[in-house]
């Protein structure tokens, strides 16, 4: 569930730098929606499979995998993430006006 996963990551990004009262409790209540609905669905996906199509399924996926991480593919894909991540770090001040760095 990638969509959820980056919902989760994006709003423990934001926590920290809104300290209100109000801010926390939306991001902490988001965040934890996006986190529960990743295992509710895992839950729903598995209980209406049948038990070979689910392993086959799951076999080379997980939340964390860091098998996956010693294939050279994914070496390639996570310089074009630094990069794509450095642009929008430097991007950021121009299109929110807030620099998201604690200068």
């Amino acid at each position: 569930h990638p969509i959820l996963l980056g919902f989760a990551l994006w709003v423990a990004a934001h926590i920290p730098p809104n300290g209100t009262l109000c801010a926390i409790l939306l991001f902490e209540f988001a965040g934890l929606f996006s986190a529960a609905s990743m295992f509710i669905l895992e839950a729903r996906r598995k209980r209406t499979s049948p038990a070979e199509d689910w392993q086959n399924k799951t076999a080379k996926t997980a939340l964390l995998s860091w098998r996956l991480y010693k294939i050279p593919v994914y070496g390639l894909r996570w310089l074009i993430v630094a990069i794509l991540y450095t642009v929008i770090i430097w991007l950021y001040p121009i299109a929110i006006g807030v620099s998201p760095l604690p200068l």
